[in-house]
């Protein structure tokens, strides 16, 4: 039941921008450092980098290496050799490894870095405030992204009922008893009346919560200028 309880509170919380369940977050890579690259032996690149957190199969972007030009791409695809060192499966091996470089999560194609969201998340709001011609996607707990930082506005997931308002409280109440009702009775008209109630108590919540914000000023434009100013911009009667 409790499990139950814990999927009908994060459904309501991510039904809207709820106040009190908004927060921001700046995302970038987690970069593991590299100490070595070598040929494994079949003519592809070998890393060395202790820790690194990868299976066989992920991808990975690699940096700031010296020599090795062709290395320094997105969307490798690796081996893991064990728990230090990996291979790269999707290039052959070239150059010559001078020091340098790191390695972080990447997707499999499209996106170079694959960025974990926080794990209180529950539902994506913003990204770096929808710029226009900014690529990204959401895909499970990951955000995929050509570049980074990231600025985050989520939904997460509120567990501390003290913090929401008394509306959004009681609508939260009443949505799990209307999600519950008709499992544990059987009965139809328990459950209709109790979504009438959910919905009216929903409303009422996302009503309050909508007049939390400042309010916005809203700037003049050229045919309000005008017709303060008295001049009309268009004929006074319409059939001339």
């Amino acid at each position: 039941m409790n499990a139950r309880l814990d999927s009908l509170r994060k459904t309501f919380v991510g039904s809207r921008p709820w106040k009190c369940c908004l927060k921001r977050a700046i995302l970038s890579p987690t970069f593991v450092t590299i100490t070595n690259v070598a040929d494994n032996g079949s003519g592809y690149f070998r890393i060395t980098a202790a820790s690194h957190g990868f299976n066989t199969g992920d991808a990975i972007v690699v940096e700031n290496i010296t020599g090795m030009p062709t290395l320094c791409v997105a969307n490798l695809v690796v081996t893991r050799i064990d728990a230090n060192t990996l291979d790269v499966q999707t290039i052959a091996y070239a150059g010559t490894y001078s020091g340098g470089g790191r390695l972080a999560a990447s997707a499999l194609f499209d996106f170079n870095y694959k960025l974990a969201i926080p794990t209180d998340w529950v539902r994506t709001l913003l990204v770096n405030d929808d710029i226009h011609g900014y690529e990204w996607r959401n895909e499970g707990s990951y955000i995929l992204t050509t570049s980074y930082p990231v600025n985050l506005i989520y939904i997460f997931d509120q567990t501390d009922y003290t913090a929401m308002p008394s509306t959004m409280y009681d609508a939260l109440g009443a949505f799990i008893a209307a999600r519950l009702s008709y499992k544990l009775t059987q009965s139809t008209e328990l459950r209709e009346m109790l979504n009438k109630e959910s919905y009216s108590a929903s409303t009422r919540a996302a009503f309050y919560d909508s007049t939390q914000d400042p309010a916005k000023q809203v700037e003049a434009t050229e045919w309000q200028d005008s017709r303060i100013a008295g001049i009309l911009p268009f004929a006074t009667d319409p059939m001339t």
